[in-house]
């Protein structure tokens, strides 16, 4: 239904006007570390958000790394919706399709108004959830005439390259990174990496580089000189 309710051009439209109008309240995320008795990390995130006498929303995220290669998402995520005006509980929403769906469409949306309007060659970096839904949300505002995916596990990066071309997107495989982030028009990085992944060196000149994965000060997707040589844009200073 949430799939259904939200095409993506509408999405992206309705984002956009949203964030310049401002009427959404929307207090900085709590982001808390959960450490387990493996000593491994995990993260909870809560994000609430309201529109005084209409909505009031609030977002819960998990982040467990440790599930990366099995058949559990390393992010899940619920969402609760309460009326505004007699704070009743509304509705719970899917929150791992929402977030999927909300994450690639404002990706697309600074696609929309920074990458150059030539732009025809879209690099995924990442094979996770978000992944497929980064190449509909980028396709969906120009003209793409190719689609990488590259992932550290090939079997995944062939799975998601198989779900885009049965869609009828111009995907394929990469095994070659440096080789891909230097002939892409916009790279779309959707890991969880800790030690850069996408190095500034080999961005061409005039390339849009969108950092998805980060939400931690120990996650790094690009290293400094990418950071150096760019113009950088952000969607809030606190986040």
């Amino acid at each position: 239904e949430i799939r259904a309710t939200t095409p993506w051009i509408a999405l992206i439209d309705g984002i956009g006007v949203e964030l310049v109008n401002g009427s959404v309240e929307a207090p900085d995320r709590h982001v808390h570390q959960l450490d387990h008795p493996d000593g491994s990390q995990s993260a909870l995130l809560l994000m609430p958000s309201w529109v005084a006498g209409d909505l009031v929303v609030v977002k819960t995220v998990t982040y467990f790394p440790a599930n990366a290669g099995s058949e559990i998402a390393t992010v899940n995520a619920a969402v609760l919706v309460f009326d505004g005006v007699t704070g009743q509980l509304a509705a719970v929403l899917d929150g791992d399709e929402l977030t999927a769906r909300r994450t690639a469409a404002c990706s697309a949306l600074a696609g929309r108004h920074l990458a150059r309007a030539d732009s025809s060659r879209l690099l995924i970096v990442g094979t996770g959830q978000l992944a497929p839904n980064m190449a509909r949300a980028h396709a969906s505002v120009r003209d793409l005439t190719v689609i990488e995916v590259w992932g550290r596990r090939q079997d995944q990066a062939a799975a998601v390259v198989d779900q885009l071309e049965r869609e009828g997107y111009p995907a394929q495989i990469t095994t070659d990174l440096e080789e891909s982030v230097k002939q892409a028009h916009i790279i779309s990085s959707v890991t969880g990496a800790t030690e850069p992944i996408v190095h500034g060196e080999w961005l061409a000149p005039g390339a849009h580089l969108d950092l998805v994965g980060g939400f931690q000060p120990n996650m790094r997707e690009s290293d400094d000189a990418a950071i150096s040589r760019a113009t950088v844009f952000v969607d809030t200073i606190a986040g």
